[in-house]
């Protein structure tokens, strides 16, 4: 059984760590080095196990303290900073995709560059797969960004209404292990207070297949959304949902008393075995010691088995920021891509390894602020 529950890292960070199959193990260990706040250098290059990128060796630009952290972190793999302008071109997500388009959704790393999309506007909520409705909107080039430590390096982000970034198939955007890191602020209105309301599920990033919008068997995705699929109701938590090869299935649930619709710093790691963390940091509101180190709930999820996406019919498909597959293949396949995140985005990076919590930590305080 992998066992969900929250420790807490080093004080000075005061991060949530939700912890899945980990018993006993703390990520910020006495035996982790001390996080150094000091900006690394500019990159010269993309750094030794980035894989194996298109832009390989290409001279890469000061990308500022908390975007040098991130590209100088061995085995990252893509690096989405989300703060194109707001004068980049979103395709309908209903057309295929033009002949000559310009993928403007850049990765600041390895050249996995994405499209903007928009959906069509669903005045009404798909009850059946538990969708939202959508005004089909994206809206790059927000201002102020996210990050909070410096302003000159903080770029504008994405706010998302109905729309999401694709990035086409690439083996390399599916590693056995992973780390996915964001910063992320979502709409508190994506929560319905009335007495007994339906919720909804939001995807914020799935390593997406099939390409189609049939039933989903490979990956993983990282969603926000009610605890239970069959009666949806009740708070908003954050959960993963991995493929098992047959079909995709809810593994792992946060403490519903942790997760905030407020701005968060967001860590999501995976060994390639049952190792999963989700971490939590939420740095306008987390001050109190001693809520945090209140115990969480342990929840129970049964063992599963992880099948990455693969070059298969049943599962290659597309990264995806900000919209999800069909979680519920049985009442039917969707017009269109399911569970559009709402709410601002920025900072998401790929690794193609577990990233040590002491590096996470450097990562946090080149960003935010304690």
């Amino acid at each position: 059984m992998i066992i969900v529950y929250f420790l807490i890292g080093a004080l000075a960070l005061l991060v949530t760590v939700v912890l899945l199959g980990f018993v006993g193990c703390t990520p910020f260990s006495a035996a982790d080095p001390a996080p150094d706040a000091t900006p690394p250098p500019a990159p010269a290059t993309p750094p030794p196990g980035s894989g194996n990128p298109p832009g390989s060796g290409t001279p890469l630009p000061d990308l500022g303290d908390y975007g040098n952290w991130v590209v100088r972190t061995n085995d990252v793999v893509a690096y989405w900073r989300l703060g194109d302008p707001a004068t980049v071109t979103v395709l309908k997500a209903s057309d295929p995709i033009p002949a000559g388009a310009v993928k403007t959704a850049k990765d600041s790393f390895n050249g996995y560059d994405g499209y903007h999309f928009k959906l069509n506007p669903v005045a009404t909520p798909d009850y059946a797969h538990h969708s939202p409705k959508t005004t089909g909107e994206v809206i790059p080039g927000v201002t102020p960004g996210l990050l909070q430590v410096k302003p000159q390096d903080n770029l504008p982000c994405l706010q998302l209404t109905g729309g999401y970034v694709q990035v086409p198939w690439d083996n390399h955007l599916n590693p056995p292990s992973f780390t996915l890191e964001a910063w992320v602020s979502p709409d508190p209105t994506m929560f319905d207070t009335a007495p007994g309301a339906q919720q909804f599920f939001y995807c914020l990033v799935e390593s997406a297949g099939p390409a189609s919008l049939g039933q989903k068997k490979t990956g993983w995705g990282l969603y926000l959304g009610p605890q239970s699929t069959v009666a949806p109701l009740g708070p908003l938590c954050w959960q993963v949902w991995m493929g098992d090869g047959s079909k995709f299935n809810q593994v792992a649930i946060a403490d519903t008393g942790k997760t905030q619709l407020t701005l968060t710093y967001l860590v999501l790691t995976y060994d390639g075995a049952q190792g999963l963390e989700l971490w939590l940091y939420y740095p306008e509101t987390e001050s109190d010691i001693n809520d945090l180190l209140k115990s969480s709930i342990k929840k129970p999820i049964n063992p599963f088995t992880f099948h990455v996406n693969d070059s298969t019919s049943d599962g290659k498909g597309d990264f995806i920021i900000g919209a999800g597959s069909n979680l519920f293949p049985a009442v039917g396949t969707p017009a269109q891509r399911l569970y559009p995140f709402k709410g601002k985005i920025q900072e998401v990076a790929l690794y193609k390894s577990v990233v040590p919590g002491y590096i996470l930590e450097s990562h946090f305080l080149a960003g935010g602020n304690l």
